[in-house]
């Protein structure tokens, strides 16, 4: 099954500018795509819309239905992992955070508790549900902001630059922790070392169009492709592809 699938996707913000461009992809269910670009690209853009907080014109759709018809399903399905985890937990303690999304799904008391538990295992930082979001390093945040949409069973994980302000332990262990994760990942990310290990495919945007989209190693190898749009670190990256 398709985990996304968007086809001709445009958008224009209420201030005239335009975001995306006639943008088509698709996403198997239980992999890992990445999306790259320079700045203003349009990622963050096309992520708002698989979750259905925005709308623009062309068809999206999450585990075959399509997200303006069911919001319910897209939101409960997607979730969206923010950049800067302060815009994601805003809770006194890191319990109510992560409990937030499955209490507002009406699931009882007994199954909160166990998802969060669970959740909270899964990203490594069992044991932190009474402490304060706040209080938690640039790292542990982020596993928290992870946490909170893996307790609503989110079958297609988003993650808007998942690895900006960790530190080079924090960015491995981050890595490591999406690798064992089993959702299907769409990541947003500068970072192409990281894409290279992570993400099967990666589609270039730049001005809300696609560039080229395919397998990453040969999409990566495109060393002229990518510093032509401004992405770093393209020695580093071929250094490390397969001969």
């Amino acid at each position: 099954m398709l985990a996304v699938e968007i086809d001709n996707l445009s958008y224009t913000y209420p201030d005239g500018c335009r975001a995306l461009r006639g943008v088509s992809l698709r996403v198997e269910e239980g992999r890992t795509m990445g999306l790259v670009g320079p700045n203003g690209a349009g990622k963050s853009t096309l992520m708002l819309h698989l979750n259905g907080t925005l709308s623009g014109d062309g068809s999206v759709q999450v585990l075959a239905k399509p997200v303006g018809a069911d919001l319910d399903h897209a939101r409960r399905a997607v979730g969206l992992v923010f950049q800067n985890p302060d815009d994601q937990l805003f809770m006194p303690t890191v319990f109510d955070d992560v409990a937030f999304g499955p209490l507002n799904l009406g699931w009882p008391e007994e199954k909160v508790r166990a998802k969060v538990s669970a959740a909270l295992a899964a990203v490594g930082v069992a044991g932190f549900e009474s402490r304060s979001p706040h209080h938690l390093s640039i790292g542990e945040k982020k596993r928290v902001a992870i946490a909170t949409v893996l307790a609503m069973d989110c079958r297609i994980l988003a993650l808007d630059e998942p690895a900006t302000g960790l530190d080079p332990r924090g960015r491995r262990e981050l890595i490591e922790l999406l690798r064992g994760l089993e959702a299907t990942k769409i990541i947003a990310t500068h970072d192409l070392p990281m894409v290279l290990e992570l993400c099967e495919r990666v589609v270039l945007l730049n001005e809300g169009e696609v560039v080229i989209e395919g397998d990453t190693h040969e999409v990566l190898g495109q060393k002229d492709l990518l510093l032509s749009y401004g992405l770093e670190g393209p020695r580093d990256v071929l250094r490390i592809l397969p001969e």
